[in-house]
């Protein structure tokens, strides 16, 4: 037809690959929280967070957008290693463990996990018995 653009309706695309490296263990503040706020977001609690981050002063600090947080651990899986182990031996839960490590859906294991610790890891020695609690 006479008057029409002949290249009307057409969509010119471009693809692009783009490749982000993604550091495990890590959190990028998007807004003004605390570290309770990334705590809750991460199934553990506000000590853990402050504890793995030691240039934070003080617990309840305004952190800063784009602030960088460490917020696991990083494990070096055994060759034995399952992630019901992992999951069983940090009290960190199987959904966590995905959350923290998007590289482990639909991947063999991969050589370091982070893990989320949920309660002190510390191994508690036991009483002698006998010994008053206070004195121990």
């Amino acid at each position: 037809m006479p008057g029409r653009c002949a290249g009307a309706g057409k969509v010119d695309t471009t693809v692009q690959c783009v490749t982000f490296k993604v550091v495990k263990c890590k959190y990028s503040v998007g807004g003004e929280h605390q570290i309770a706020e990334v705590a809750r977001l991460f199934g553990t609690d506000w000590l853990q967070i402050w504890k793995q981050n030691p240039g934070i002063v003080h617990p309840d600090y305004i952190l800063f957008s784009g602030q960088a947080l460490d917020i696991g651990r990083l494990y070096s899986v055994a060759a034995n290693d399952n992630l019901h182990a992992i999951s069983k031996r940090f009290g960190t839960p199987m959904e966590m463990l995905y959350q923290l490590n998007h590289d482990l859906r639909g991947e063999p294991m991969v050589p370091e996990v982070c893990v989320s610790v949920k309660r002190d890891l510390r191994i508690r020695q036991k009483r002698p018995i006998g010994m008053a609690k206070e004195a121990y």
